[in-house]
C-alpha cells in the first residue's frame, strides 16, 4: 500500500512536469493559405481566423498598420507609397518582425497573400521557423474547374454582389437582387484572361509549394471534391481537421509510456 502511494505521487509529479514542459516548448502556429484565383484563400483565412481566434494579416494590411506610425519604419512605408514604389522584401519582413514583436500572438498568426515568391518563402522559413510552427494550406482545384466557374461569374458594378450565370443568354437580362443594377461579366473573368492568370500563378507558386512540401509544412486540401455552396464549408472542415490533428500531436505526453509502466 505504501509503495502504491509513493508510486501515485511520482506519477502525478512527472505528469505535471511533462505538461509544463510541453507548454513551454510548444510554439504558436503560423498559417499561410495559398490558392489560385477563384479558390477563395482570403475567405478561408478569415473563417479559420474566426473559428480559432487567430488574427489574419496580409501585406496590404501590414502597410495600413504602419502607414501612420511615427517610427522610422512608418516613414519608410509612407515614402514607398508616396513614390508609388513596390514594397521591397526587406521592408516587408521588417514590418512582419515589428508586428510580431508588438502583438500578442500566443494563439498564432494567419498570413494571406504571402509568400509571393520562392525567395520570400525561403526568407519566411529562416526568419520564423524558430518562433512558429508553420502550416501551409494549398487549396487545390483543377484549372479547368476554375475556368468553368470563372466564366460563369457575374458581378454587380454597383454593390459588388456576385453570382453564377445559369445560361449564357441570361447575362444581359439578369439584375442584382440587392440593388436591381445589371449583372455583368468582368474582363478578368473572360476565359483567356483566366488562363493567363492561372499560368502566372503556377509559374510563381508551384516552386513555393514544392519547397514547403520538402520542409514538411504543406497540407493540400482537395477542393475538386466540392462544388457550389458546399465548397467553402467543406474546405474549412478539412483545414480544421489538419489543425486539430496537429493540436492532438502536441498534447501527447513524452513520459506517457514511462508513466504507464510505473502505474502497473
Amino acid at each position: 500500500m505504501k509503495n502504491r502511494f509513493f508510486t501515485t505521487l511520482l506519477i502525478m509529479f512527472l505528469g505535471s512536469f511533462s505538461l509544463v514542459g510541453n507548454a513551454s516548448e510548444s510554439k504558436p502556429y503560423l498559417i499561410t493559405v495559398i490558392g489560385a484565383p477563384g479558390t477563395g484563400p482570403m475567405t478561408m483565412a478569415l473563417q479559420i481566423s474566426k473559428k480559432y481566434a487567430i488574427p489574419v494579416i496580409t501585406p496590404a494590411s501590414l502597410v495600413q498598420e504602419f502607414l501612420h506610425d511615427e517610427s522610422s519604419i512608418g516613414q519608410e512605408v509612407r515614402e514607398t507609397i508616396l513614390n508609388q514604389e513596390v514594397l521591397e522584401d526587406t521592408l516587408l519582413f521588417r514590418l512582419f518582425s515589428e508586428y510580431v514583436e508588438k502583438e500578442s500572438l500566443e494563439l498564432g498568426l494567419i498570413i494571406e497573400g504571402f509568400p509571393q515568391t520562392l525567395l520570400q518563402a525561403h526568407a519566411m522559413h529562416e526568419a520564423l521557423k524558430a518562433q512558429f510552427s508553420i502550416l501551409c494550406f494549398h487549396l487545390d482545384v483543377a484549372d479547368k474547374a476554375l475556368i468553368e466557374r470563372g466564366v460563369q461569374r457575374l458581378v454587380c458594378s454597383s454593390c459588388g454582389y456576385v453570382t453564377q450565370l445559369v445560361r449564357p443568354e441570361d447575362e444581359l437580362v439578369q439584375k442584382c437582387p440587392q440593388c436591381q443594377y445589371a449583372l455583368k461579366q468582368r474582363e478578368a473573368d473572360r476565359q483567356k484572361e483566366l488562363q493567363k492568370q492561372l499560368l502566372e500563378f503556377h509559374t510563381r507558386v508551384d516552386p513555393i509549394l514544392t519547397f514547403f512540401e520538402e520542409e514538411g509544412y504543406l497540407h493540400t486540401i482537395d477542393g475538386n471534391k466540392y462544388v457550389g455552396e458546399h465548397f467553402t464549408p467543406c474546405v474549412i472542415r478539412d483545414m480544421s481537421q489538419v489543425i486539430e490533428a496537429k493540436k492532438k500531436e502536441r498534447s501527447h505526453l513524452p513520459f506517457s509510456s514511462f508513466l504507464d509502466k510505473l502505474s502497473l
